[in-house]
């Protein structure tokens, strides 16, 4: 496939930045040298208006560096069968930089980095691997798969899904409409906060965690295979305490349902049992006592 390839290197400050914003293709950054930003750029001439698709490589004043696929702006084109080319970028970044990374279809990987981590996709999937730092992360339909992050995250998303592994989240904020929410992470001071329409939140914790939990819902439920040592209803909200109690984790949701379980437990057939306790005992046939019990056993 024909291809055109551009190479740059920026000299960058202290504090290095980097703005990096592509329509279609891929983004990958990884850990470089001091003090430099590389870029190499594979244009894909034959997928889409080569013409049209313009390449930006630039560095401001103050040494921030602007990277950019441009493609004129108007819904004719489209209809017309005039797209972008897919663009493939490949950046080495100093650690400590601060990224900033919008995409409309692209995939975008993220791998070994320490610093600032602001990213935007529509349709991409994101990839986030061994990263320490803030991570804010805004998608429509895009999922994100994380593995061995530290430091805080916050997620807005339609109906993409997240799953991170290996995670010490020192505090959560999550907003989903329909996407669902798996994290495996240590837990610290927080807060982890979740609010879903219809997405499910899983939560894996370590098996000596305590920590508080509860959920604001007109159809979803709370489900554990922690050790409880107190749980309480009341008028759409559940909450219950693990282990005597400790980090607050609060989850609101229309039809989305809350499942907390140990490092190596399988949620899914706990959360079933749970479901059956907890109809049991609205139907009357349990006493609170009784449930609780089974839900600890």
């Amino acid at each position: 496939m024909a291809q055109e390839t551009l190479e740059k290197t920026f000299t960058v400050a202290a504090t290095p930045r980097l703005e990096l914003s592509n329509i279609r293709g891929s983004v990958e950054v990884r850990s470089g040298a001091d003090n430099l930003i590389e870029v190499i750029v594979v244009k894909h001439t034959e997928s889409g208006d080569a013409e049209n698709t313009e390449i930006e490589l630039a560095q401001a004043l103050d040494g921030g560096v602007k990277v950019t696929t441009r493609f004129p702006e108007g819904w004719w084109r489209w209809l017309a069968g005039s797209k972008p080319c897919r663009v493939d970028y490949r950046v080495k970044v100093p650690q400590g930089s601060l990224l900033k990374l919008k995409g409309v279809e692209n995939s975008v990987l993220v791998d070994g980095l320490e610093g600032q981590f602001d990213l935007t996709s529509v349709s991409g999937d994101l990839t986030l691997r061994n990263l320490t730092g803030p991570v804010h992360i805004n998608t429509v339909s895009g999922n994100v798969s994380a593995k061995k992050l530290s430091g805080a995250i916050e997620l807005v998303t339609v109906s993409g899904d997240l799953d991170a592994t290996d995670a010490q989240q020192a505090s959560i904020s999550a907003k989903t409409v329909g996407g669902d929410l798996a994290v495996q992470t240590t837990l610290s001071d927080g807060p982890y906060r979740f609010d879903s329409v219809s997405g499910d939140v899983r939560l894996q914790l370590p098996a000596d965690a305590r920590f508080s939990a509860s959920l604001s819902s007109i159809s979803g439920e709370v489900s554990s295979t922690f050790p409880a040592t107190n749980f309480s209803r009341s008028h759409g909200s559940q909450a219950v305490d693990i282990q005597g109690g400790g980090v607050t984790i609060d989850a609101k949701s229309v039809s989305g349902n809350l499942q907390l379980h140990p490092f190596g437990d399988a949620p899914h057939a706990a959360s079933v049992d749970r479901r059956e306790i907890l109809e049991r005992l609205e139907r009357g046939e349990i006493r609170p006592e009784e449930a609780l019990a089974q839900m600890q056993g």
